[in-house]
């Protein structure tokens, strides 16, 4: 099976796909940047365990879950925009191009699903494996940078409820 890593071949027939593209990878980009806010809030948060340099006894960092509260909402909107994308895409091949009738003639029996659903679900899948990473990574930096004695039990525990709840 051959990959065809031809882009225009995953967007509606004659939907000007480049701009879509360059609005996905701004998206992409913006989310990753937003995300950032999260290890700004753990640098933020560092020094009141602090003063003089000497560590306060019985001083407690936030809880990572509380520090990463709205970092990874870019990563929200833009899955929320790749649903309105594919929601576009159905909609262009009888309103933009009319192309429906195109497809409809093609032996691919799944050419017009593949058009309308293989960007905005590649997107979405990136997006979630990204926050995942990016998520990892924040919390491994709060582990690393936080004394023992100012983390509060249970982490973890908290970081997996407000994944799955």
């Amino acid at each position: 099976m051959k990959i065809n890593w031809n882009l225009e071949a995953y967007f509606p027939v004659g939907m000007p796909w480049q701009q879509d593209s360059k609005l996905i990878l701004f998206g992409y980009v913006a989310s990753s940047v937003w995300s950032l806010s999260c290890p700004v809030q753990i640098y933020w948060s560092y020094p009141d365990l602090f003063d003089s340099g000497k560590l306060i006894p019985e001083a407690m960092m936030p809880d990572f879950i509380q520090l990463a509260d709205n970092a990874f909402l870019g990563f929200g909107a833009l899955i929320l925009a790749m649903i309105f994308l594919t929601i576009a895409n159905y909609r262009y091949h009888f309103k933009g191009s009319k192309s429906v009738y195109l497809m409809r003639r093609l032996p691919q029996k799944y050419e017009m699903l593949k058009r309308c659903l293989s960007v905005p679900a590649a997107v979405i899948l990136l997006a979630l494996a990204t926050a995942f990473l990016l998520l990892m990574t924040y919390y491994w930096i709060y582990c690393a940078v936080t004394p023992k004695q100012c983390l509060a039990p249970g982490q973890w525990q908290k970081l997996m409820g407000g994944i799955f709840l």
